[in-house]
């Protein structure tokens, strides 16, 4: 018996940039995008091709949007929020709850 197989493409990229405001005031944002082909792994075959999230072999997305602001408000310590937002489409959601979150971060920071 004969099976048809493909390999899993996963295509990764990002952008992202930091800007110094002032000599104590940093500002970083970023972008990050996925994309994964429909693929069959195992000896079964898989499923045929897909683009929902009933199957992690499905083709799918993954799109996420991150911003913080780092302040260095004395010797040796800074303080930091930040706050990170994502979306997964198709395949790549499979066995998510939620297909979309946000994220936020603050803390504080002794650099030694």
């Amino acid at each position: 018996m004969s099976h048809s197989f493909e390999p899993l493409v996963l295509q990764v990229m990002w952008t992202g940039a930091k800007y110094a405001v002032t000599d104590d005031l940093d500002v970083i944002g970023a972008y990050y995008h996925y994309i994964q082909n429909s693929f069959f792994g195992t000896p079964t075959g898989g499923p045929a091709f897909c683009s929902d999230s009933s199957h992690s072999q499905c083709a799918g997305t993954y799109d996420a949007i991150s911003a913080a602001v780092d302040w260095r408000f004395a010797p040796k310590w800074d303080l930091y929020f930040g706050m990170m937002f994502n979306q997964v489409h198709g395949g790549l959601g499979f066995g998510f709850f939620q297909h979309s979150n946000i994220d936020p971060t603050v803390g504080l920071r002794f650099r030694f």
